[in-house]
């Protein structure tokens, strides 16, 4: 393992529930780049309040893995 990849992003669980504005984040996804991305978080949100960062890879919702098995998250 290179330095790059023990020194990078680590997995982390963020645990929320859904507010009367709803979750408080925006997902997107990049042409070259697989998977699911956070492209906004709302100020005092659920998801701001749980950790969420823009860029955060989304992998796991639910107990159900997301990345690499599934190419879009539904709602």
């Amino acid at each position: 393992m290179s330095t790059v990849e023990r020194d990078g992003p680590r997995p982390r669980l963020c645990h929320m529930k859904k507010g009367s504005g709803g979750y408080g984040f925006n997902l997107h996804s990049e042409k070259n780049k697989p998977g699911q991305y956070i492209r906004a978080v709302d100020n005092d949100s659920p998801a701001h309040k749980a950790g969420l960062q823009p860029q955060d890879k989304i992998i796991q919702v639910f107990f159900l893995l997301i990345y690499p098995h599934a190419p879009c998250l539904g709602v």
